[in-house]
């Protein structure tokens, strides 16, 4: 069907060109033929003749260059240097108008950087020639030897072409200095999936570029690419002055097996004069001078799939994960019916915060909660990136007394000792101002017939119906409800009297139960167990805990908390070291075994305060 179709565009072409011959007042005399002799003239009817004869000579004429028709390619050069740019020169003599070359297999090792098409038509002794050209500018992407692929016309395909490509044929001309050169290079050769990856791309340029120099895109199958860093500087190399721009991306790739980081091309023009503004500045007049090409190499990554000893819900492979809790007021301002925020931040280290799964966070005793749209938020540094994830709700306290918030916890893959680790909030019981539940609470409801001594005294045997009669029924009236309410308060008040004056009575026995409790121990012991593995993350979480147990105050959430609450200076000192080691990735240094000498002795200090001078006197403001 191709050569079928073929054969009528070329006999279309043959009779038009015949047609436009006679117009141009073309006559028989024009052509000579072996095989025809001199036609005579007979008036109109001779001239119809020459009219068929010319129709059937052109359309032959047209057969003759069907058969010859060809496709050939060729270049202008076959060796060239990384830098240069070529032509590729694909001629056809069919003439096709309703076609052009399919240029997509060169985009592999060739980059497109113009094309042009030419048509030439020649009368040579009778014989017509036409030929279609098209004119393609391509730069190499690599080095070696680079194989063009046929290029497909109508149909038709052109034979293949080998290109040696060497290096900048500028650094041989100049005694080995390279005007443009790539370096990459990654952080790890190999990466857990979804973790984070470093890439480093630096372009060094020893001469005046002109504006609109490009860095082709990095583009990897199964990975999300994120470009974190760009920055510029100078450096020598080789006795060489170079300018340097440093661009760096963070990659997380999406699968386990083998990842193929491809090469990025760096292209511009030499400035024929002095350059001013950015160098992948795209505004301004075009500027001429000569095109220069550089590559980076190619890296391959082994990823790694997901921690078989990792026990979490949601897989998080990160540098350093951890909890941040924070108030929208002062927790001892905590009363009941009134609203206070509290919000949760997750902040990781090599994860994004779109990576970061919903907290667990339980449902709370005697509060309402309601939740608030979680915030996600990356911080991009040279470091890497920096996922948050935050969690607020507003939580109102029912009533009066304590308030139990349950531990929360996060667990994740530490990439850096290849171990799982678990980010902790811990366990916290808030004080709320304000009066305790009475009525709503049933135990409570149950009680209140026999504090008030009410005569009403249902009989043993009595049906069951009778006792789910309402206390109002009984006493005749919701007055009654009002007496016995007025009642309990008057016995709590007093339960509260006879508690205060029992303990002004026993004070050394309430400090020596508070000395000896279990948790004391317990947590001082834990304590000590971290100091020795030489873990910031536990012994921070150790250390809040020991120091709730020392003082009493269970509100301690925070290390700068428990420094202010023991106002011990060596204490003191090492948390601050701990604090800059915990939130500068390992950076910072500090002493855990000093940390478990100044608790001991604090610890034994305390024991001794509260055996021999008594109960140890609330402050006015809690820390």
């Amino acid at each position: 069907m191709t050569k079928m179709a073929s054969y009528i565009e070329h006999g279309v072409k043959a009779i038009l060109s015949a047609y436009c011959f006679a117009a141009c007042g073309l006559t028989r005399t024009t052509y000579s033929f072996p095989n025809y002799a001199r036609i005579p003239e007979r008036g109109s009817h001779g001239s119809g003749r020459q009219w068929s004869a010319g129709l059937f000579i052109a359309f032959l004429l047209s057969s003759q260059q069907l058969s010859a028709a060809e496709l050939t390619a060729r270049v202008d050069r076959s060796k060239i240097g990384l830098d240069e740019t070529f032509t590729l020169i694909i001629k056809s003599t069919s003439l096709s108008i309703f076609d052009s070359p399919d240029l997509s297999p060169l985009e592999q090792d060739f980059e497109v950087l113009g094309t042009s098409r030419n048509s030439q038509h020649s009368i040579v002794n009778g014989k017509t020639e036409s030929s279609l050209e098209w004119h393609i500018s391509l730069a190499a992407k690599r080095e070696g030897a680079l194989v063009i692929p046929p290029i497909e016309v109508d149909g038709d395909k052109t034979d293949a072409i080998v290109i040696e490509v060497s290096k900048s044929s500028f650094a041989e001309k100049s005694g080995g200095f390279e005007p443009v050169f790539i370096q990459s290079e990654v952080d790890s050769s190999e990466v857990y999936v979804q973790g984070q990856l470093l890439l480093t791309v630096r372009i060094y340029y020893g001469v005046a570029l002109s504006r609109g120099a490009q860095l082709s895109d990095l583009e990897i199958p199964n990975a999300v690419v994120k470009q974190i860093n760009e920055a510029s500087y100078e450096t020598r190399v080789r006795n060489m002055n170079y300018n340097v721009h440093e661009v760096k991306y963070a990659i997380f790739p999406q699968r386990s097996g083998q990842l193929e980081i491809p090469s990025q091309t760096f292209s511009a023009l030499m400035a024929s004069g002095r350059r001013s503004g950015s160098l992948f500045d795209n505004f301004g007049a075009p500027s001429r001078g000569r095109p220069i090409r550089a590559s980076s190499e190619t890296h391959t990554i082994d990823v790694k799939p997901q921690a078989p000893e990792f026990t979490g819900n949601d897989w998080l492979p990160a540098e350093n994960v951890q909890i941040l809790e924070t108030w929208s007021k002062e927790l001892t301002e905590l009363k009941a019916g009134e609203p206070i925020t509290r919000s949760l931040i997750v902040e990781s280290k090599g994860l994004q915060g779109s990576q970061l799964p919903p907290l667990d966070i339980a449902e709370l005793q005697g509060a309402q909660q309601y939740p608030d749209q979680p915030e996600t938020a990356d911080e991009l540094s040279a470091l890497g990136v920096v996922g948050t994830r935050i969690e607020s709700q507003a939580i109102i306290p029912g009533n009066g007394g304590q308030l139990r918030l349950p531990e929360v916890r996060l667990p994740w893959w530490n990439t850096r000792t290849n171990r799982q680790e678990v980010a902790i909030i811990p366990e916290q019981v808030l004080h709320v101002d304000g009066p305790p539940a009475q009525a709503s609470d049933p135990a409570q409801s149950a009680q209140i017939p026999d504090a008030a001594s009410t005569p009403v005294n249902p009989q043993a045997n009595a049906d069951s119906t009778a006792n789910d009669i309402t206390l109002a029924e009984h006493v005749g009236g919701g007055n009654t409800f009002w007496q016995y309410a007025t009642l309990v308060t008057f016995l709590l008040w007093v339960a509260t009297v006879l508690y205060f004056l029992f303990f002004r009575k026993h004070p050394h026995a309430a400090a020596a139960e508070v000395a000896e409790a279990p948790s004391v121990k317990e947590t001082r012991a834990a304590l000590s167990e971290a100091c020795k593995e030489n873990n910031p993350v536990r012994i921070k979480q150790a250390l809040i805990q020991w120091a709730r147990a020392v003082t009493g105050k269970q509100h301690l959430g925070s290390l700068s908390a428990v420094s202010a609450a023991l106002a011990n200076d060596e204490l003191r000192k090492e948390i601050k070291a701990l604090d800059s080691a915990l939130y500068q990735s390992g950076s910072a240094s500090f002493d855990a075994s000093a940390i478990d000498k100044a608790a001991s002795e604090i610890t034994r200090a305390r024991k001794s305060r509260r055996s021999f001078s008594g109960p140890e006197l609330q402050p006015l403001y809690k820390v």
